[in-house]
């Protein structure tokens, strides 16, 4: 759907081939999580009838999952372990963000606000870890 399929074009040699297996080892990852947002989000829909009690409900789950990736990648941190978990877990937490902010657009239509798609807190604090995280794995070395 990203475009994930195809050829990419330009020769990284070994280095874009291990992406592009990240990239497929990440939609294998993430696909279940994604199609039980949508089977969550389609009952939600059928249950909530009122449009911005239904978005209250999303951005509530979205904050909900962003805090559980954030809880993983601090305690990830703080084990040491692979950045390659780290990056698994922010390039996720990045297709589930995606998926939240269609499904608010979805339920609004042309009502939907920029405040409605803002990311919540904790996956702001994702974003602003990970790239700390990169520049502090940068300067060690």
């Amino acid at each position: 759907e990203n475009g994930n399929g195809g050829g990419g074009g330009g020769g990284g040699g070994v280095e874009a081939s291990g992406e592009a297996a990240s990239g497929d080892e990440l939609d294998t990852l993430v696909a279940p999580i994604l199609a039980h947002i949508r089977m969550v989000v389609s009952g939600l829909r059928r249950s909530i009838p009122q449009c911005r009690a239904l978005v209250g409900v999303l951005r509530g789950l979205w904050s909900l999952l962003a805090a559980e990736a954030l809880k993983f990648v601090e305690e990830d941190l703080r084990q040491r372990s692979s950045w390659r978990l780290r990056l698994m877990a922010t390039g996720a937490s990045e297709r589930i963000s995606s998926a939240m902010s269609a499904a608010i657009r979805d339920a609004l239509g042309h009502d939907v606000k920029e405040k409605d798609l803002d990311p919540p807190a904790p996956m702001k604090r994702l974003g602003e870890f990970i790239g700390g995280a990169a520049n502090e794995s940068v300067s060690v070395y």
